[in-house]
């Protein structure tokens, strides 16, 4: 499994979690899989909604669904979604709680850690390793 994502869209990531920080910030990729590979097409900013987003992280469902709908109408899908660890010792790598958050095995997560300037970024696709747990793969960013 690999993913592309044009420079265009990584700007737009690290403009957003740049404009954040240090907050949290999260959004939705927008585009379609063929074969084995994760096409983006768009990234969408979504508001943070999480109680501490100083450390959390959490997209409205009514802004899913609505970017949801958008997305079909122009035969796109949202194929994953991003958020950052800012100061985090973890980086770009998920945390517990990612792990734990996993709530659609067909989703790429996009992590960026950030500490002031620095930024990593990571993409990572759940895989299933026990009845009902995933874990999360790193995957190829193109």
């Amino acid at each position: 499994m690999n993913i592309i994502l044009p420079n265009i869209i990584r700007n737009n990531i690290y403009n957003y979690v740049k404009k954040e920080y240090p907050k949290e910030c999260c959004g939705l990729l927008i585009g379609k899989k063929r074969n084995d590979v994760l096409i983006c097409k768009e990234s969408i900013n979504t508001k943070n909604i999480a109680t501490n987003p100083y450390h959390f992280f959490e997209i409205n469902s009514q802004e899913i669904i609505n970017i949801q709908k958008i997305s079909r109408k122009n035969k796109l899908h949202i194929i994953g979604h991003y958020h950052s660890h800012p100061n985090s010792e973890l980086r770009s790598r998920p945390s517990q709680k990612d792990i734990e958050s996993i709530f659609d095995k067909n989703l790429c997560w996009l992590i960026i850690g950030i500490n002031g300037n620095a930024i990593e970024l990571s993409a990572y696709f759940p895989i299933k390793y026990k009845e009902n747990s995933y874990n999360l793969k790193k995957i190829n960013i193109i």
